[in-house]
């Protein structure tokens, strides 16, 4: 039965049989961190499960989301029970239904104390999760599935119905993360593309400048991102949680898109005059990583601003540098958002 419940297996996964013969009803998997991501350990008991609902302790960010008015948790009117778990789920009729079984909260609790962080019922089967998870060896968890396997099958039983609206609920709630995490994954994505174009074509001659008014847009569209976010999933149990994923997505899309769409456009729309300087090389350097090497040019700035700027450029102009002696020839632009950048570059003898 490996791999039925959870498709294929990737390397750093295996998984474990809850029986060594007959039907096996539930199963332990265990996937193994890595440089980005926590252990993981799951607890399973197959079961049709028309809506999605995850249990786990309640903590400071649940409470703060709660007291500002971000999320809106199910209450189940146990206080004890309320107080103690945080339930997220987009069916909260369905959750109330499902936990007014007082067997079913002790089954909870139960699991909580065997160690695992949160109980999820997903489509296909109810699930103990454990994060990080840390074991000495494979009997132990094997060991720890055997104690949570009866537990979970508790907490099959007696499924509640969910409602059309329910059922439509899920689709709506996916369809509004789709339109929320679409522009900053596509920024993610295609973000790169004229930042890089531009780096090589429309180097501006501060960087610093332009990155400001980079962050000044990014800030703004991050503002008008989350409070749109804000106003579509406000109310929601789930609200804080996916609120915080687009923050982190977008901080750092939207700074790397603004900043290469503005560069790229300075550059490639500017129709204005270009000018002429002479500047005096003041030294040429080599910056190494793992597999590239860069070459560089200092030189004098006639900017008020500035007392000099680096230049990359080819290896062969590298060559023939000979700093000090020098002196290099700049056709700079005036920029189409106002930001001066290198047209070209050639030294002044030849």
């Amino acid at each position: 039965m490996n791999g039925d419940l959870f498709g294929a297996d990737a390397k750093n996964q295996r998984t474990g049989d809850s029986t060594e013969s007959g039907p096996v009803l539930w199963e332990w998997k265990y996937k193994s961190s890595t440089k980005n991501s926590p252990s993981v350990y799951t607890v399973s008991f197959k079961v049709r499960i028309p809506c999605q609902v995850t249990i786990s302790r309640e903590g400071w960010a649940h409470r703060v989301a709660k007291q500002y008015g971000i999320s809106e948790e199910v209450q189940l009117g146990d206080p004890s029970f309320d107080k103690e778990f945080y339930i997220d789920t987009y069916a909260p009729t369905f959750a109330k239904a499902y936990l007014a079984d007082p067997d079913k909260r002790e089954a909870i609790r139960q699991i909580m104390k065997g160690g695992f962080d949160s109980v999820t019922l997903s489509e296909e089967a109810v699930n103990a999760v454990k994060s990080p998870a840390r074991f000495d060896n494979e009997e132990d968890k094997a060991t720890l599935a055997r104690s949570a396997g009866p537990i979970l099958q508790k907490l099959s039983v007696n499924i509640p119905m969910a409602s059309t609206a329910e059922i439509s609920a899920k689709k709506s709630m996916r369809a509004r993360l789709i339109a929320l995490f679409a522009p900053p994954v596509l920024m993610a994505g295609l973000g790169p593309l004229p930042l890089v174009v531009a780096a090589q074509h429309f180097r501006p001659i501060a960087h610093m400048p332009l990155a400001m008014d980079a962050a000044k847009v990014s800030a703004a569209a991050l503002a008008l991102l989350m409070w749109t976010g804000y106003m579509a999933l406000r109310g929601t149990s789930s609200a804080a949680k996916y609120l915080v994923y687009l923050l982190v997505i977008s901080m750092f899309s939207f700074m790397f898109a603004s900043w290469g769409t503005m560069m790229f456009l300075n550059g490639y729309m500017d129709e204005g005059p270009t000018a002429t300087h002479t500047a005096h090389i003041m030294e040429k350097y080599v910056s190494q990583s793992k597999s590239t090497k860069s070459y560089f040019m200092r030189v004098s700035s006639w900017r008020e601003d500035m007392e000099r700027f680096d230049i990359q450029i080819s290896y062969d102009f590298y060559q023939r540098l000979e700093p000090g002696s020098d002196t290099v020839i700049l056709t700079t632009g005036q920029g189409w958002l106002g930001h001066e950048w290198l047209v070209s570059y050639q030294i002044a003898h030849e």
